[in-house]
């Protein structure tokens, strides 16, 4: 048998054997180990350097010099699980006159203990400990004063931070940070004279000092001084004229005001000077993208590819991004098979490939995107789109993950906070959404769709007190938007003023006759009202006004079979099959007609049908898994069941039926129990969900769960023979034989289904009953 060797690994392997062979003592030989590693870390040959830091480690476990080398390789693969641990013991060994840890390991506790969260106590303390200790070894640490200040901002001591900021600079009078710091400790405490005369007299001093112009153009941005913004940006593009940050935020300033002759006019300025500023044609295309004008944007780009310079392959992703946008999907694949067939490991390559596949082949994409992340750890735009393919896929725990990582990556970039925020709107956690909100506005505090979602979120939180001058900033920015129009109906139902959400309903319509959502929200409130009347005159006033439109006539079907009122329900739905074949609303309809009717073959044909003309049809998925369900059919209800958790995650029913059919299917009980779990945390009084719950808790054996779940359910609806039967057969398999036959005999007496009576007679006769 032979054995390949790669022959780095082979190298590795002598020069450790050839070391270790030489010489006894631990330390010589750890440090001479970390030589090795770090030489090799210097090639970028990173997995041999981790072979051999561990190695060190080995033979040395107080090697503070190897914990160092590996934080440095976990930082720079983006490894955020294992740098901190390595960080804190290469604190803990580190040497006076040696390497330093503290800057790297505070600033990963401060982002810890900033970001909340349960254990942002633990991390203070232990940021506060490493503080104290940096002080004590390295009196006057500039690091020590910047970490304190930080802290006491969080903590709105303004105050105090000011005079920690104010110490440090007295010792070290040339720290940027600590000049930052001091003026963020200014502003925050209301010192708004002295914070604009320290911002001016940092500028005159550096004229240079980009962290300082963007701090204060984000202040003058927050306070609205909306020409001063401008008049800052233009002083740092002649302070600063080959960068292309202050040009680009000039650009957004334009953009995000509606002010499209200067927009014009300053992209036309900055392509003039791409000499000057590298990046211009970059930013310049950008917003052609922003403005839909895509051939203007491919235009730049290819003439970017032409010159062949340093920006060569971002010209070629950002071209091949506005193909995708254009619709040109068969050349934008052209332009990504060159990149992989320059670079084989080209990490855009993998990604904008993995964009390509995720409409049509969601798992191919997410193995593209997981490639692109894996080649690229520390690109959070990668991470970011990782993240928006498995929201796609479903896989909303993985989402999650990979657009924190993204965060962490971009921590000044808003897409994956929106990402983020939208995610948690989807899955109605609306604490966080609030919160990721929150962090986008401060960062863009003009950013439309963050303050939507977190007035969406807090009126939903019930939060109505909070809502008020965000809503009012928002219809003032966007005052014939349909979703300030929507947000103020849902704030007028909060405060039960029915006459103003019914206008608010009733204007958002106009804007969107075709939004069968908005139609039905009219209808409930004329419904409450009692004015059936009233309802036919708003559903026939909207089919004369446009005759082609078959939402109207949707919606009355809908409020038919709401009533009971089958015929008139389906001669609606069937008057839209005749005009439009492809609508899946109608054929549900037809479908749900059959089911309350008692006929499910019919049922499923006309679901089935719905989902021919459109897979990702909400109501067929749910009512057809519903019946797969019903009908014992598990097996084929479960991936019918996955799709409607993804197209309904707020229905905890949806939940519950996908628990059960994989319980009973014999699938992943782990996962079972964890739907319905999810499915109880929706619906914390349906004793059908909590049953279903405690089905899953009895073939996992947890016992004592399943009693107290049945035992409630008992309770809360005594004589319920389905309740009983459960509760029984929990206390049956728990040894209780008295408890299991006085629910049995019970259960007996009202009737309940012949399976679960043959079943309970049979342990009945068990216990010689």
């Amino acid at each position: 048998m032979s054995i390949r060797v790669k022959a780095a690994t082979l190298l590795v392997s002598l020069l450790l054997a050839a070391l270790l062979g030489c010489s006894q003592d631990p330390k010589a030989k750890a440090a001479k180990l970390v030589s090795i590693a770090n030489r090799l870390l210097k090639e970028g040959k990173d997995k041999q350097a981790v072979i051999v830091f561990r190695k060190a480690l080995q033979v040395d476990k107080r090697a503070g010099e190897a914990y160092y080398g590996l934080s440095q390789l976990y930082l720079k693969q983006g490894d955020t699980t294992m740098v901190g641990g390595a960080l804190v013991r290469a604190f803990e060994l580190q040497k006076p006159g040696g390497y330093n840890v503290y800057p790297q390991l505070s600033e990963l506790m401060l982002r810890a203990y900033v970001s909340g969260g349960s254990k942002a106590g633990m991390f203070l303390a232990d940021l506060e400990t490493i503080t104290a200790r940096e002080e004590k070894h390295n009196p006057g640490s500039m690091h020590g004063f910047l970490i304190r200040s930080s802290i006491l901002i969080h903590q709105r001591k303004h105050e105090e931070a000011l005079r920690v900021a104010e110490s440090g600079l007295a010792i070290h009078p040339g720290s940027e940070a600590l000049m930052l710091a001091r003026v963020v400790a200014l502003e925050s405490g209301g010192h708004r004279v002295e914070f604009t005369n320290a911002v001016e007299a940092a500028l005159r001093d550096r004229p240079a000092f980009e962290k300082m112009y963007l701090l204060y153009y984000q202040s003058l941005m927050r306070a609205s001084r909306f020409p001063e913004s401008v008049a800052l940006l233009q002083r740092q593009i002649q302070a600063m004229p080959g960068k292309a940050n202050p040009r680009r935020l000039l650009v957004e300033h334009y953009f995000t005001r509606g002010e499209t002759a200067l927009l014009n006019q300053e992209m036309a300025s900055l392509l003039a000077d791409a000499n000057k500023v590298p990046d211009a044609p970059l930013v310049v295309g950008e917003f052609q993208v922003r403005l839909n004008r895509y051939e203007e944007a491919i235009r730049i780009y290819r003439e970017g590819l032409a010159r062949r310079g340093p920006n060569h392959k971002l010209f070629r992703e950002r071209l091949i991004e506005v193909l995708m946008l254009k619709g040109d999907i068969p050349q934008a694949r052209r332009e990504v098979d060159q990149i992989l067939k320059e670079n084989p490991q080209s990490a855009a390559g993998y990604a904008l490939r993995g964009i390509l596949r995720t409409d049509s082949d969601i798992k191919g994409g997410v193995e593209d995107l997981s490639a692109a992340a894996r080649i690229a750890p520390m690109n959070g735009f990668y991470r970011y789109m990782l993240g928006q393919a498995h929201r796609k896929a479903g896989s909303i725990a993985e989402a999650e993950t990979r657009l924190m990582e993204a965060i962490r990556l971009m921590p000044r970039h808003p897409q994956p906070l929106l990402a983020l925020a939208r995610l948690y709107m989807d899955g109605s956690k609306y604490a966080k959404a609030d919160l990721a909100a929150g962090e986008i506005m401060a960062l863009r505090p003009n950013n439309i769709e963050a303050l939507e979602i977190r007035v969406e979120a807090r009126i939903n939180l019930g939060l109505f007190g909070q809502v008020g001058s965000d809503l009012e900033r928002l219809v003032r920015l966007t005052p014939d938007s349909p979703k300030s129009v929507f947000l103020l109906a849902r704030m007028a139902q909060a405060e039960k003023n029915d006459a103003a959400a019914l206008g608010y309903w009733r204007r958002l319509s106009k804007m969107q006759p075709g939004n069968l959502a908005v139609q039905q929200e009219i209808l409930k409130r004329l419904h409450a009202a009692g004015k059936p009347r009233e309802v036919r005159a708003f559903l026939e006033e909207r089919s004369k006004a446009n005759p082609s439109d078959s939402a109207p006539v949707l919606v009355l079907a809908d409020w038919d079979l709401a009533q009971r009122d089958f015929t008139r329900a389906e001669t609606g739905y069937l008057a839209v099959t005749v005009k439009e074949a492809e609508n899946p609303h109608s054929w549900a309809g037809i479908g749900r007609i059959r089911y309350q009717s008692g006929q499910p073959k019919e049922a499923e044909k006309m679901f089935r049908k719905a989902l021919e003309v459109s897979p990702s049809d909400r109501i067929a998925t749910l009512f057809l898994g519903l019946l797969l369900t019903e009908q014992g059919r598990h097996q084929e209800a479960i991936p019918v069941l996955e799709k409607g958790v993804i197209l309904a995650p707020d229905d905890p029913y949806v939940f519950n039926n996908l628990a059960y059919a994989l319980a009973e299917s014999g699938g992943d009980l782990d996962r079972a129990l964890s739907l319905a779990q999810k499915a109880v945390s929706k619906a914390p009084q349906s004793v059908e969900v909590k049953d279903t719950l405690g089905w899953i808790y009895l073939k996992r054996r947890l016992l004592a769960n399943a009693v107290e779940i049945f035992r409630a359910n008992a309770e809360k609806q005594p004589g319920n023979p389905i309740w009983q039967y459960h509760l029984g057969l929990a206390l049956w398999e728990s040894g209780d034989k008295e408890g299991a036959r006085r629910e049995f005999q019970g259960a007996l007496k009202s009737e309940p289904p012949a399976g679960d009576r043959a079943k309970m007679l049979q342990l009945l006769g068990k216990s010689g009953v």
